[in-house]
């Protein structure tokens, strides 16, 4: 009987053990979208042409624009972060966004950006234009890690989330393809925003970091 204890008490220390040990292995990703409540970015805008040259966005004075995580909530039993941001003209917007894994998905389960993955096509689908008619074909992915770029708020090393918008022939003019990209840096997030302009105008918005404030 004392060796039946002394083997079950050996038992239990191991298996003990072993459970331990698994979650001292679990896998810790980085964190680039930092996604706490309060946290906020300001970007200034300019326009940039097809050759890369920059031009502010308005005659009249810089224009920023700002973005911030409202708030939590739940959404099928998961935890989801209000996040605000702004279009290529300006106006606000929001979406859910949840870090899971090395991913950033948003309350849809699509992708918006991950640390680890730059070989999968995220998503492959199309818009429509007006009279409605296919205007685009649009393809999401990761591109360009551990790129070194300089913004107002400093020089970061950042990895690209790149969605790239494949015109079709009623829209395409002189400007397809056109890409927008955003650039995240760990422990910053989002420091450089390329923005899709009017698609019959060869100028994209770029959204340069300015001054953040994360947790």
């Amino acid at each position: 009987m004392k060796l039946f204890k002394l083997l079950t008490a050996g038992l239990v220390m191991s298996l003990c053990f072993i459970s331990c040990k698994k979650n001292d292995t679990a896998p810790v990703y980085p964190d680039y979208t930092q996604l706490k409540v309060g946290n906020y970015w300001v970007y200034e805008r300019f326009l940039i042409d097809t050759a890369g040259n920059e031009f502010p966005y308005s005659n009249t004075g810089p224009i920023y624009d700002s973005c911030f995580v409202e708030k939590d909530t739940i959404i099928s039993g998961k935890t989801y972060f209000k996040y605000w941001k702004t279009t290529s003209i300006g106006q606000p917007y929001c979406s859910f966004l949840r870090d899971s894994l090395s991913y950033t998905v948003d309350q849809y389960g699509f992708i918006a950006f991950s640390s680890q993955d730059f070989s999968t096509v995220f998503r492959h689908y199309f818009v429509l234009g007006n009279p409605a008619d296919t205007m685009a074909a649009i393809t999401e992915q990761m591109a360009d890690k551990n790129v070194q770029i300089t913004v107002p708020a400093g020089t970061f090393v950042t990895d690209d989330f790149k969605q790239t918008w494949d015109m079709y022939p009623n829209y395409v003019g002189r400007f397809s393809p056109k890409v927008a990209h955003s650039r995240y840096a760990e422990h910053v997030g989002i420091v450089l925003n390329v923005l899709i302009y009017y698609y019959a105008e060869p100028y994209s918005v770029e959204q340069k970091l300015v001054r953040y404030h994360v947790q």
